[in-house]
């Protein structure tokens, strides 16, 4: 494999944007490719890269690598057509609409022999990271609980809601925690403003006595993105959202609660570095398609519930935002 890698990326949005950025400062952005033409030549212009269009780039020889980071109900669809072109693949999540693409996809990666990996970027957070390894150091003993916030006022994508959206975050920092799917779950959600879920709280367990929560929204005032873990010596609390040193606080139960440091790295840059090092050296991804199936197939198990907004926690719906116009984005 050569030491420099050409990548194609396939997507010219908000989070495409952010992908070509990393991409072009690490020198390896080829190409660009979306839907949408002017898109497409606007990021080759402004990262000095090809603009061939999403068929080429699929096709071409050139490309040993494609990002895609294209609206939700085309990624698999995509991913698969990259794979079964011999490219080594990262694709944003959700990297599939439904269970059985994600299975479809996971085997298309273990036959094309390629890195395949999904952009679960809270796996990538540093933070997380110094949180995994207090658990596993033993620093809060036995896990009893985790209650996952991800809430605000977001984008509304066509044919997308809360649970596809949001949760795959919070879902993959639990089970990539625990080491195993939930075992039971139930969700009670709540259609305000789109004609999908736009609130969520989901319950969780994963046998052995450890329960989870999850709550979600893209319809609240209260922006949240806290993680925290229960154990029988203490408890941790990850807040993405906390200035430093207070994203990652240990309150052990004979103690007071004081700041883990960890070192400052921004979550997609680590992500790309771990794909194209995997690359090279043809490790196995952490957030590989596996692991992305697994996911999504538990978000998929899970129960729905339809309730009123009134019926879900506080805060998860804020009624300001009622009268507001949504557009779906592309």
């Amino acid at each position: 494999m050569p030491l420099t890698l050409r990548v194609g990326l396939i997507g010219c949005g908000d989070w495409g944007r952010n992908h070509a950025r990393v991409l072009s400062r690490l020198g390896v952005l080829e190409a660009v490719g979306d839907q949408t033409p002017e898109r497409a030549a606007l990021f080759a212009r402004e990262f000095d890269c090809a603009d061939i269009g999403t068929e080429t780039l699929l096709n071409s020889p050139e490309i040993d690598a494609v990002v895609i980071a294209a609206a939700p109900h085309e990624q698999a669809a995509l991913a698969l057509r990259a794979l079964r072109a011999g490219k080594h693949v990262l694709v944003e999540k959700p990297m599939a609409m439904n269970a059985a693409d994600a299975e479809n996809l996971c085997d298309a990666g273990q036959v094309a022999g390629r890195v395949a990996m999904t952009g679960l970027i809270m796996q990538f957070h540093p933070g997380f990271i110094a949180l995994k390894r207090l658990i596993r150091g033993g620093a809060l003993g036995r896990l009893r609980r985790i209650e996952a916030r991800r809430m605000g006022f977001g984008k509304f994508f066509a044919g997308v809601d809360v649970l596809w959206d949001l949760a795959p975050h919070d879902l993959s920092m639990q089970m990539s925690l625990v080491g195993r799917s939930p075992v039971a779950g139930s969700v009670h959600y709540a259609v305000v403003h789109s004609d999908l879920p736009d609130a969520a709280e989901i319950a969780l367990d994963y046998g052995g006595g450890l329960s989870a929560s999850i709550q979600l929204s893209r319809i609240s005032s209260v922006k949240a993105r806290s993680f925290t873990v229960i154990g029988a010596e203490g408890t941790a609390v990850f807040d993405d959202l906390a200035a430093p040193p207070n994203q990652l606080v240990l309150a052990l139960h004979d103690g007071s609660p004081r700041p883990v440091l960890f070192p400052a790295q921004a979550p997609l840059d680590a992500e790309i570095n771990h794909f194209l090092a995997c690359i090279r050296d043809g490790s196995t991804p952490v957030a590989d398609f596996r692991f992305g199936r697994d996911v999504l197939k538990a978000l998929a198990n899970i129960p729905l519930a339809e309730v009123s907004a009134t019926d879900l926690p506080e805060g998860l719906v804020d009624s300001r935002f009622l009268p507001c116009a949504i557009r779906a984005v592309p």
